[in-house]
């Protein structure tokens, strides 16, 4: 029973976990009315065109934010913070108050606002401030700039990003923070907003369309594809809202959830197994209850009777066990808390007990209680009186091994199951470990480096890059270095849609690529099959927009005709 305990824990426990990541809420007032969105082709939105969504009152409430991390001093050190910059209306468009101090005020997200404000997590206050009553108005530094703390957000705040994640930091979208914030070409910000009172999902999605479309004839070069491009509007709660931010289903997300589910599953096999020893148990008692039944049957019981009372004395069992597992859940709770998970942010989850883990503890044990006590109930009453009053085994022993061989060979089917699915698991993961990423691992080294946040101009942050590759590549042991706007298998990756000169009217799907510098495939030790590299002439102002694509893009999107010196299109950055 003791293994039944642990079984009934860890499918409470489990589904805590997936009830905390996917199915609660983001913490809002009436957060079912909240939206997230694709404007045209991409699920950023730059700042002016924001501003022209929110001013058309498509939606009651509309803000934008954007996840990056901040640079904090701590003595000789520098540690990164998880942050959203966003717009000065989105605490108010949720309606969420702080729970010390204050949120930020629409009139306090000016361009140019002096001093500069900043919101904190409530892990962040308790973290790094230590819990300090006194925190509001203190000055924290990221990215070497002073910003006024003037509220910590409640605990258990659920970001609009969702999946648990909680930001550190909070601040309002300025230059500071995205030199190219008014840049209508630079998709930057994600956005949320809050229905019309009486509009649908499809209602908006339909008048967003519409409004974007004129956005183009409005702004041509800038928002160029917007008419050939359909806005998506989903909910941002909920397993609909994950799968409606995927997109094209590509997103990690998805892949996520689709991993829990069959962690759930597994672990309810193991729970059937248990059940089946529950049940092995429970009909090796009733041998001993033979004649007691039996009575109860002559003295006018009926048989429907006889099975409630048995189910109510299995549900007894599985009650009492559900118990201990809830107890046992409470326990491991905190110890989950404590377990650091490596990320761009805090992952914090709500483990307590709600309204949805109730309900699937107490329809967990229902479930159990059939499983466990339905068959020894039926296999009880089906006896022979004479025989049982006299205690004779006869042929009800004959029967009831008979129920317990099932019941054996059942545990012996899950169990092979199991055992096939964790081999192929095994393999997998051999397999994942041996997989030839593209690029030679065991000699490359990355350095990650953000001159953007620490305020180096453009024209500066690029002198300082090429002056970084020269004295690297002058070191003994180097052979060779470049640059790349992000660090290869981090899962960050920049996406758009594209389409062909020759095939001007038909649009590629959302693809992703990334910004390299010269020699990066040399460095990397990727081979380019056909064509060239990108040269240090392709860097020049005035030089011709270039392109690399991967072997599988060309076979997918290129059967037919040789993608070299095929003029595409993207809509972040022209490309041939």
């Amino acid at each position: 029973m003791r293994q039944y305990d642990a079984v009934q824990c860890a499918n409470t426990t489990l589904f805590s976990v997936f009830d905390s990541l996917f199915l609660r809420p983001v913490t809002a007032a009436h957060s079912e009315q909240l939206t997230g969105m694709w404007i045209g082709a991409n699920n950023g939105c730059s700042y002016p065109n924001y501003l022209d969504v929110r001013d058309n009152h498509i939606f009651a409430g509309l803000a934008g934010y954007l996840a990056t991390t901040l640079n904090l001093r701590s003595g000789e050190q520098i540690e990164k913070a998880s942050a959203q910059i966003v717009t000065g209306n989105l605490f108010q468009m949720l309606g969420v108050n702080a729970a010390l101090g204050r949120t930020f005020e629409p009139g306090e997200a000016q361009l140019r606002r002096e001093p500069r404000l900043v919101v904190a997590s409530h892990g962040f206050w308790q973290r790094r401030l230590r819990g300090d009553p006194n925190a509001i108005g203190r000055t924290l530094n990221p990215n070497g700039q002073a910003f006024t703390l003037i509220g910590v957000l409640p605990q258990g705040y659920r970001s609009v990003d969702g999946l648990g994640l909680v930001p550190e930091l909070y601040v309002p979208a300025s230059p500071f923070l995205i030199p190219d914030l008014n840049n209508r070409h630079r998709s930057t910000l994600h956005l949320v907003g809050r229905l019309q009172p009486g509009h649908t999902t499809q209602q908006t999605r339909a008048a967003l369309t519409a409004f974007v479309q004129r956005l183009e004839q409005t702004y041509p070069k800038e928002n160029d594809g917007f008419k050939r491009s359909h806005s998506v509007v989903y909910p941002l709660s909920g397993l609909r809202g994950i799968f409606g931010a995927a997109g094209d289903g590509g997103d990690e997300s998805v892949a996520l959830v689709l991993f829990f589910a069959i962690l759930q599953v597994v672990v309810g096999l193991v729970l059937l197994i248990a059940c089946g020893n529950v049940a092995g148990l429970l009909l090796a008692r009733s041998v001993n209850r033979r004649r007691e039944m039996a009575i109860r049957l002559a003295l006018g019981a009926r048989r429907s009777q006889i099975v409630r009372q048995l189910l109510v004395e299995s549900s007894m069992l599985t009650f009492g066990s559900l118990g201990v597992a809830e107890l046992l859940n409470l326990w491991i709770a905190p110890l989950l808390h404590s377990i650091p998970v490596p990320g761009p942010e805090p992952l914090e989850l709500q483990l307590q007990p709600d309204p949805s883990i109730v309900a699937y503890s107490l329809a967990l044990a229902i479930v159990t209680t059939l499983l466990c006590g339905l068959a020894p109930a039926f296999q009880s009453t089906r006896l022979s009186l004479v025989p049982a009053l006299k205690q004779e085994i006869g042929q009800l022993g004959h029967r009831r091994f008979s129920l317990r061989h099932v019941l054996v060979s059942g545990q012996v089917a899950v169990s092979a199951i199991l055992l096939i699915a964790s081999l192929l698991f095994l393999r997998s993961l051999i397999h994942i470990n041996r997989v030839d990423p593209g690029f030679d691992t065991d000699h490359t080294l990355a350095v990650e480096l953000d001159l953007e946040k620490n305020r180096y101009p453009k024209q500066k942050a690029a002198q300082f890059v090429e002056r970084a590759i020269e004295r690297v590549q002058q070191l003994p042991d180097v052979e060779s270095t470049s640059v790349a706007a992000l660090i290869p298998m981090s899962g960050n990756a920049f996406g758009t849609a594209y389409e062909t000169q020759d095939r001007p009217n038909v649009r590629g799907p959302q693809s992703r690529y990334h910004l390299v510098g010269p020699r990066y495939f040399h460095t990397m030790g990727i081979p380019v099959l056909r064509g060239r590299e990108f040269q240090r002439d392709d860097q020049m102002p005035g030089a011709a927009h270039v392109a690399i694509i991967n072997e599988t893009f060309a076979r997918r999107y290129f059967p037919d005709r040789d993608p070299l010196g095929i003029v595409s299109r993207n809509h972040r950055c022209g490309a041939r």
